[in-house]
């Protein structure tokens, strides 16, 4: 009953173009603890306090580095947050239109969602019979025109498949030991069953700026691409 990001001590938030709600870029932290808001606060900025009106004489209680977020950016992400919930609808209603079309195709599944959950309406997940069938899916929708389409089984950024340079930890810094006996021991680890699932898996992104029209003819030509394909 309760969104991602908003229980726990800590929730954390990236703001690129494709996210929810964007800034262009960065993220953001959010916490009701004070000791982790200050830490968080100084280690953003250089380790600075943020004590008193004379920003060359502040304390550094540690180091820090320059993660901060731009006025410009925080002031296009204020607009956004203002408008969250009427972002949040419009993803619900352009994810169902979709997600009704192709409820119709055999051989399709949908995620799971726990009880009391919710979807996160942000993108549209289905499972093909097999990996096959995932990759000819795929192929087929890009050649027709379909943007915003994702087989991340073979992406080099969402999936451990092609984390080459995490496994060998290729890094211009220096990499302390925990994270280099951590790695040592995992860089061969088996995910087989995560395999399975990934391998059969197409994401389609729910963009807001869809017409009714647009989001119709988007699901019923993706209908027709999978039924022709499965």
């Amino acid at each position: 009953g309760q969104p991602l990001g908003s229980y726990g001590d800590l929730g954390c938030f990236s703001f690129d173009y494709v996210k929810t709600i964007t800034c262009g870029e960065g993220g953001a932290l959010i916490t009701n603890n004070k000791e982790f808001y200050e830490r968080a606060h100084a280690y953003s900025d250089h380790g600075h306090d943020h004590i008193g009106n004379d920003r060359g004489a502040e304390s550094h209680p540690f180091l820090g580095y320059n993660y901060r977020i731009s006025e410009l950016n925080a002031a296009v992400g204020l607009a956004q947050l203002r408008r969250l919930d009427e972002f949040l609808a419009l993803q619900h209603t352009n994810y169902s239109v979709l997600r009704s079309t192709l409820e119709n195709l055999d051989s399709l599944q949908f995620r799971t969602i726990p009880e009391s959950g919710i979807p996160n309406y942000s993108f549209l997940d289905i499972f093909l019979p097999d990996e096959a069938l995932a990759r000819e899916a795929h192929k087929q929708l890009l050649g027709s025109g379909i943007d915003g389409c994702f087989y991340w089984y073979d992406n080099n950024w969402h999936y451990h498949k092609k984390w080459d340079h995490l496994k060998s930890l290729k890094t211009l810094g220096s990499v302390n030991s925990y994270i280099t006996d951590y790695y040592e021991k995992n860089k061969n680890r088996n995910f087989e069953l995560s395999d399975r699932w990934m391998s059969r898996t197409i994401s389609f992104l729910i963009k807001i700026g869809w017409s009714d029209d647009q989001v119709q003819e988007r699901a019923e030509n993706i209908a027709k691409i999978l039924r022709a394909t499965i």
